[in-house]
């Protein structure tokens, strides 16, 4: 059997043991997680819960008491329990419309049982299938870091859908047919201090528990984003960063012709971003999307193409999103600060302009670099700076007699110009 990698309330109200049920507030609550099912009939649940709870109750804590049961359900909320489940009848005839405005108002899924359920048959069931879906979630992240590590070829030797449809619960991908076949890039996100930070809500963090819920939260959120915009996502939640195989269907034609990510990625990446913040993250985050493949076994390129991305991506922007192919002279910058001697001779190279622009408080290198990058054309330099051409030509030649290097020679140029990338990015760390 398929199931989703997180059960959701929404999941829940879909089970057998809750065709009796109804929901009475909260619809824009119902994706969220649930992490278990407890049974409570106290008045001051809040101590007795860690979040993503589904909360079973005959309402005894509270009775008839309108300011109680508000009371009770303003403690879930604040707990970030997923949702309140009430038996009808025994300390509770009908839902107060207070109660009913409060869990509107917060999102918060209220459920009630119009006649007698047995809460065990409940909890037996729920119980069963968060088992089984946390069983998958982690399936997932060990199947995805198994391709990340080019280690897929040590399954079975079988074709690619096989080896998956042989796992019981592994990631299920549909055949490729004769007008579409699959594509995949690798993303790496980041998302400042979501794993290992304070809590969002403000709560007191528990290692071992929190990890788990905000492991799951965040899941979720990347899942459903890149699914909203047509794009599956397998997912391996490290301890600072998501890493997700992204795959996608695109129709055959004659000849190669890279497909378009760019209208699916940018809306999936704003969704993520507004997600986050509606569920109390503060930091955006930062994303690098590796190179297409066609193949899973090459998955571990993209990879490489996303982590290059990423780093590109968070020292250029600090948030938002690339693709590889955006990186430009960055990716040569990337590989070149893998040698020491290139900061040598970048400083070497640049060391007249940059004291001089010290001592002087002038701008001289942002007036080569927009040289530079106008082709060395003087007046479109000039419109780029906001400055007189005079006073272009001026600056032109102060850099010529600091610089020992060529303008009009190409490969001295280029050189030049590869410098001042190189210096500016680094001038971020």
């Amino acid at each position: 059997m398929h199931v989703q990698p997180f059960l959701r309330v929404c999941d829940v109200l879909n089970r057998p043991v809750f065709e009796a049920a109804d929901l009475v507030a909260g619809e824009s609550g119902l994706e969220r997680v649930v992490r278990w099912v407890h049974i409570l009939d106290i008045s001051e649940p809040l101590d007795h819960i860690r979040g993503g709870e589904l909360i079973l109750t005959t309402g005894l804590g509270f009775g008839g008491e309108v300011t109680r049961f508000c009371s009770f359900v303003e403690q879930l909320v604040a707990g970030r329990a997923a949702g309140l489940c009430i038996e009808l009848g025994t300390s509770v005839r009908e839902i107060p419309d207070a109660v009913r405005d409060l869990a509107e108002s917060s999102g918060f899924p209220l459920i009630v049982f119009r006649r007698k359920v047995r809460f065990v048959d409940i909890t037996q069931d729920v119980h069963k299938l968060i088992l089984m879906q946390e069983r998958q979630a982690f399936f997932e992240q060990d199947w995805v870091e198994q391709w990340l590590r080019q280690s897929g070829g040590n399954l079975p030797v079988r074709d690619e859908y096989e080896q998956r449809q042989a796992l019981p619960i592994a990631p299920r991908l549909e055949r490729k047919t004769a007008n579409s076949t699959k594509v995949y890039r690798v993303a790496v996100l980041k998302i400042d201090d979501a794993l290992v930070g304070p809590s969002p809500a403000g709560l007191p963090f528990d290692v071992a528990t929190d990890w788990f819920n905000r492991r799951t939260e965040l899941s979720l959120a990347v899942k459903n984003a890149f699914a909203q915009h047509g794009i599956r996502s397998y997912l391996s939640v490290r301890a600072d960063l998501i890493v997700a195989i992204l795959e996608r269907d695109v129709r055959r034609v004659e000849g190669p012709t890279p497909s378009d990510w760019l209208d699916q990625v940018n809306p999936a990446f704003e969704s993520l971003t507004r997600g986050l913040q509606r569920s109390g993250w503060n930091n955006a985050p930062c994303m690098g999307v590796g190179s297409e493949v066609c193949e899973l076994i090459d998955v571990p390129r993209s990879y490489t193409d996303a982590k290059t991305t990423l780093a590109i991506c968070e020292q250029v922007h600090g948030t938002g999103w690339m693709s590889s192919e955006e990186t430009g002279i960055y990716q040569w910058v990337a590989m070149l600060s893998l040698h020491t001697e290139a900061s040598y001779s970048v400083q070497r190279t640049l060391a007249p302009v940059l004291d001089f622009d010290r001592r002087h408080h002038t701008s001289l290198l942002d007036t080569l670099k927009a040289f530079l990058d106008c082709d060395r054309s003087k007046q479109q330099t000039a419109d780029a700076l906001f400055i007189h051409r005079q006073t272009l030509y001026h600056r032109l030649e102060q850099l010529q007699q600091l610089l020992s290097v060529d303008l009009d020679d190409p490969v001295a140029r280029l050189f030049l110009h590869v410098a001042i990338y190189y210096h500016l990015f680094h001038q971020q760390d």
